[in-house]
């Protein structure tokens, strides 16, 4: 599905968006590209209920209100319950005889496959952070064990030590007393 790409223009005066099959040869299992194909001419209402997305569209009205001659952006549709990202290139233009841009040709790229890869990734990442971060701890514990363990034996030694001295030292003096 990634990569699948449709042109449509939509008429800034009438509300419509149109899309030419004789432009975009779809294939058959895309369900987003079909709906678009089969509503050829569609208002911007109507576009409106299969974008779940308010943010980036209003980049989009911008464009259609004249404030922008074009824009970019990524969004998700919603199409026989299926969500379906897509990324939006849109120009708007004005055709002979109109004093002011009355149309805003719109290139439109399906980008599912390559959403769910980027999800993917990103899991993976927070995987082997995750992964990273239990190494650092078990590494970290078992360092710590280690020294206690270490200290202990310190310890010990320096408890037979000192006993072995405090020893050597009354038999020593028990030997000088005699």
């Amino acid at each position: 599905m990634s990569g699948h790409s449709l042109i449509a223009e939509y008429d800034i005066e009438k509300k419509e968006l149109f899309v030419n099959p004789l432009l975009n040869e779809t294939p058959e299992d895309n369900k987003l590209f079909n709906y678009l194909r089969n509503n050829r001419y569609m208002t911007i209402g109507s576009v409106q209920q299969i974008i779940r997305s308010d943010d980036n569209v209003n980049l989009l009205f911008q464009v259609i209100e004249g404030k922008q001659d074009h824009c970019s952006f990524e969004c998700r549709t919603a199409i026989e319950n299926e969500t379906i990202w897509i990324r939006i290139n849109a120009q708007a233009y004005k055709t002979k005889g109109s004093k002011r841009q009355n149309k805003m040709i719109c290139h439109i790229t399906n980008i599912t496959e390559e959403k769910l890869l980027e999800e993917k990734l990103h899991h993976a990442e927070y995987e082997t952070r995750q992964s990273e971060l239990r190494t650092k701890i078990f590494f970290s514990s078992t360092l710590r064990i280690f020294k206690n363990q270490q200290n202990i034996k310190l310890k010990t030694l320096l408890q037979l030590s000192i006993m072995f001295v405090f020893s050597f030292s009354e038999n020593n003096f028990q030997c000088n007393r005699i």
